[in-house]
């Protein structure tokens, strides 16, 4: 991390929280004199009316719980869930509302736009 000034970190949601590595990296690391930046993926993010869950619960959770994080610019963005795992990994919130053929509702020119923002804040001095 000696070698980089700014850092980004995601995480998708399995099971309502984050990835295991993903939290790990968070935890594990000082982000001293680094800009940082966080998102997460998550379905119900690009649901508009789970959106407040997924932001208040998948993001800001962690973020709390890990004081020592104060990143520049966060977001939730709407993410993918494999067919096959649908059954596994989605409450019937969301079962009843994904057809058989949709199951990815990532806004692309959000997540472009954010990382636009990103850049221009990571090249500020």
């Amino acid at each position: 991390m000696d070698d980089f000034d700014n850092v980004i970190v995601s995480s998708g949601i399995e099971y309502g929280e984050w990835t295991q590595n993903a939290e790990k990296f968070l935890e594990e690391r000082k982000f001293d004199n680094k800009k940082l930046a966080v998102f997460i993926s998550s379905y119900y993010a690009g649901e508009e009316d789970l959106y407040d869950h997924a932001y208040e619960n998948f993001l800001m959770k962690i973020l709390n719980k890990y004081n020592h994080v104060k990143p520049v610019k966060i977001a939730a963005f709407g993410g993918r869930i494999p067919k096959k795992e649908l059954p596994k990994i989605a409450d019937q919130r969301l079962l009843g509302r994904i057809p058989e053929h949709q199951n990815d509702n990532r806004d692309w020119d959000k997540i472009e736009a954010w990382a636009h923002e990103v850049g221009k804040i990571f090249s500020e001095d």
